[in-house]
């Protein structure tokens, strides 16, 4: 296997001449991301107020709570299929980049890659089951949040307290590293063999990280830096890093799948002989 640096490398070459383009996508991405998700958070924010003080003043409190309850239903089902769409989204960034990769002509409607029919609800299966992973991994930690608001702790218990909760943080930690170590690729196969069904690409990530996962790791942290670039410009960096992140990876996930190819060949060719 090739190093990190190799890469990154042949990522730069193959975006030289295709920034705009990625660019301008990564921008209508964040755009719409952030501007979908303040609209929901404030109204549902709004709604929620209004319905507490419907409920502690006015007469008739059942008519106007009963209303604004099921605004804030609409709303909320709204916001769930917002999250949905921003699965999507990035798919279709994805898909972008691959284009780039495979050095074919980009377009903004690629962007749209994700609400494609054929692939749609293979995006929403994996997104969806990623989601739960952090889902399950983050409620030890939140029940001691829970525990913590509703009862009152004394100075040794709180000592305690902060324990648990660093306990349950590096958990859920280990348990998001461990789903990425085998599944980290799923998206980048989805893109690459649209075929495939949401739980193939995921048993397809599984086997082209056994015994890689090391340079998968090493690979991913070589973009440390660019990273905390990207913090220095208040995260403006992150519109050129995360397509040349994205296209690098492809060069790995590309460098596995020939890997993997051969070895399946040379294995046959062993058996006839």
């Amino acid at each position: 296997m090739k190093s990190a640096g190799y890469y990154r490398r042949r990522a730069s070459k193959l975006l030289l001449g295709n920034y705009r383009n990625l660019v301008i996508a990564e921008i209508l991405k964040w755009g719409i991301t952030i501007s979908v998700t303040t609209f929901f958070a404030f109204f549902l924010k709004l709604t929620s107020f209004a319905k507490f003080f419907a409920f502690l003043q006015y007469e008739g409190v059942s008519i106007s709570y009963s209303i604004l309850a099921k605004i804030y239903e609409i709303l909320f089902l709204f916001s769930c299929l917002a999250t949905m769409g921003m699965y999507f989204l990035d798919a279709g960034m994805l898909y972008t980049v691959y284009r780039v990769f495979r050095q074919e002509r980009v377009q903004i409607g690629d962007l749209l890659y994700g609400f494609w029919r054929g692939v749609a609800w293979k995006v929403l299966k994996i997104s969806l089951i990623a989601a739960t992973v952090e889902f399950i991994a983050n409620v030890p930690n939140r029940l001691i949040r829970i525990f913590r608001f509703f009862f009152a702790l004394g100075a040794p218990t709180v000592a305690v307290f902060m324990f648990a909760l660093l306990v349950t943080g590096v958990f859920a930690l280990i348990v998001r590293f461990l789903y990425w170590l085998l599944f980290g690729l799923a998206m980048y196969v989805l893109i690459d063999q649209p075929h495939l069904g949401a739980l193939g690409c995921m048993r397809e990530s599984m086997r082209l990280l056994r015994g890689r996962r090391l340079r998968y790791i090493w690979l991913e942290i070589s973009f440390l830096g660019w990273y905390f670039l990207a913090l220095l410009t208040f995260g403006v960096g992150l519109l050129w890093i995360e397509p040349y992140h994205r296209c690098a990876v492809f060069a790995f996930y590309e460098d596995l799948k020939l890997e993997k190819q051969e070895k399946a060949a040379y294995k046959n060719k062993k058996f006839f002989i």
